[in-house]
């Protein structure tokens, strides 16, 4: 499989779903970030702190997305066995600061340390990465990072390279599940994993119910149909 170019990465978080009829349809961000609002009050404290240390937040927010868009990129080749960007394509790494290059590969290898406690076994013919999925029930779109087997049990696993966890994270999780059941007819195990970019270490975070985060995230995509009736 050829090596993707890096500007791909850098816009996978655009990406398009089209329902069966092919009409595009909302991300699992899209409506979570559109629709929730919970954090735009610490959002906004976030940001006056920034500025009141003269770091410009907006640059702030895009090199830590620059991060983990890379981070991301880098596990997913390593899942499908493609050859690295960064080795493959190194002209492109003029895109990127060093610090965000280096920071994107702490995280790797935080990754791959969880994959060898973890008995991730990536040569299981069931394993997808990056796997595009569309509910026609709920009519949204997701990509889900990896499904594979975890000590034997195939899983869903959501990777983030954040340093907190918030209860958005859990209703994309939700959203997730939902997407793989609804497309498979079965249920999966959920998983979300830290990998720090800064420390190289990772947190592994598996939730046995999360009933209560789809029914809101059900809400929310109502929330995001009924605004664009009357908008």
């Amino acid at each position: 499989m050829a090596a993707k170019s890096l500007v791909s990465a850098k816009t996978k978080a655009h990406t398009r779903y089209k329902n069966a009829a092919g009409k595009i349809i909302p991300s699992v961000t899209t409506i979570i970030g559109g629709n929730l609002g919970w954090n735009k009050g610490a959002l906004i404290g976030w940001s006056r702190k920034m500025a009141l240390q003269g770091i410009d937040p907006n640059k702030e927010r895009d090199e830590a997305a620059d991060i983990g868009t890379l981070a991301h990129a880098l596990i997913e080749e390593h899942i499908t066995s493609t050859a690295p960007h960064l080795k493959v394509v190194p002209a492109e790494k003029e895109l990127y600061s060093p610090a965000n290059l280096g920071k994107a590969e702490t995280a790797f290898l935080a990754y791959l340390e969880w994959e060898k406690q973890n008995n991730v076994d990536l040569t299981d013919p069931r394993v997808q990465a990056e796997a595009r999925l569309v509910s026609e029930w709920l009519q949204y779109g997701g990509t889900l990072d990896l499904i594979a087997p975890i000590d034997g049990e195939l899983s869903l696993i959501d990777f983030k390279s954040t340093n907190a966890l918030y209860p958005e994270h859990r209703i994309q999780l939700a959203a997730y599940e939902w997407l793989y059941e609804e497309n498979f007819s079965e249920p999966i195990p959920t998983h979300l994993l830290q990998v720090g970019k800064d420390e190289g270490d990772f947190h592994h975070h598996q939730f046995a119910d999360l009933s209560n985060e789809l029914e809101l995230f059900r809400l929310l995509a109502r929330i995001h149909q009924l605004h664009k009736v009357v908008k």
